[in-house]
């Protein structure tokens, strides 16, 4: 099985002070599946189960195309693998941010870091001109990286979640290109 990120691949990894981004293989299905396999990750999530079982995640890993990324979070000292991120095109100039970290790393700011990376990515490199993201009401650590990114409200909303088994309520987001750009100069400032 080939990753799950095609044409992009090229940039890849994408690297960060403490991080790589790397794309997700069928080596990466037993790692991800144990680190996962945590219902405080998978209630906030969309489409994660739980529990959440090698093939599952072989699934999820084999229905990825070309409109869709999704990468590894990994410590960059050692290769050990965080967490997972991805941006799905959902128009040709839009898309839409995802990730989980494993519950052992939470308060690192490691979902930032890995953020802020892939955006850049998906802005500079992916052309996008908004990338959309939410999070449940309920999950003050997600909203907490969206803010840092930039993202600006949206809205609230519903979401079904797989693990939930039901229709939770979310916060929408979006960040634009115009936003992000400014963004980028003031940390230079």
């Amino acid at each position: 099985m080939e990753p799950c990120v095609d044409a992009w691949s090229e940039s890849l990894p994408l690297l960060t002070p403490r991080l790589a981004l790397q794309p997700v293989g069928e080596a990466d299905v037993s790692a991800l599946a144990t680190l996962g396999n945590d219902f405080e990750i998978a209630k906030h999530t969309a489409r994660m189960p739980h529990p959440l079982t090698e093939a599952a995640v072989a699934n999820w890993l084999g229905s990825h195309g070309p409109n869709k990324t999704a990468l590894k979070v990994c410590r960059r000292s050692d290769g050990e693998i965080l967490g997972q991120i991805g941006i799905t095109r959902t128009e040709a100039d839009r898309g839409d941010l995802g990730y989980w970290i494993g519950r052992d790393y939470w308060g690192e700011g490691i979902a930032t870091e890995a953020a802020q990376a892939i955006l850049d990515f998906a802005f500079a490199e992916l052309a996008m001109d908004e990338v959309e993201a939410s999070c449940r009401v309920t999950n003050p650590g997600s909203r907490r990286v969206i803010e840092k990114c930039g993202f600006q409200p949206r809205g609230h909303g519903l979401m079904h979640s797989v693990a939930v088994g039901g229709t939770v309520p979310i916060e929408r987001y979006g960040l634009d290109r115009k936003t992000w750009r400014s963004l980028k100069t003031w940390a230079h400032a």
